[in-house]
Formats: structure tokens, C-alpha cells, sequence
């Protein structure tokens, strides 16, 4: 079976953020989905009291691909935050 497919059993949910919502081209149209998913999933850890080392994996979605690569969106935030 693909790890994809296999069920999560050891899976937690401690904290969570998430970025404003703002008008098409208004007030956050130069930040890029990628900053403000860092921004929030950093803000998600902080929160959590949570050693982000101790950090496996991370789930991250986008409501509107606006960006060049936000289809390695969830792999930046993960990476960067």
C-alpha cells in the first residue's frame, strides 16, 4: 500500500494559524502564499509550545494558487518554518 494511502494512527493536531483574509490585490497582493503559509505555521508552533525539530510532517493548503510554485507550497512552509 502507498504511504499515502496508509491510514494515520499516531496523528495530532496541537495548534494551528492561519493567514487573514483580504481582498484580490489588496493589502497582502505583494507577500506571496509562500511567506504568509511560513508566517502562520510559525506562529502554529510558537503556539504549541512544541520543539519544531520534534515536527514530522505538516499539512498545508492554499484556497487559490497564486504563485509560481505553489504547488511545493506545503514542502516550503515545512522546510522554512
Amino acid at each position: 500500500m502507498p504511504d499515502f494511502a496508509r491510514p494515520m494512527h499516531d496523528t495530532w493536531l496541537l495548534a494551528g494559524a492561519r493567514t487573514p483574509w483580504v481582498d484580490y490585490c489588496g493589502a497582502l497582493a505583494a507577500v506571496s502564499p509562500t511567506d504568509l503559509g511560513i508566517h502562520a505555521a510559525r506562529a502554529a508552533i510558537e503556539r504549541s509550545g512544541l520543539d519544531a525539530a520534534a515536527i514530522g510532517s505538516c499539512v498545508v493548503a492554499s484556497m487559490a494558487h497564486a504563485d509560481f510554485d505553489a504547488y511545493v507550497l506545503p514542502r516550503h512552509v515545512g522546510l522554512y518554518a
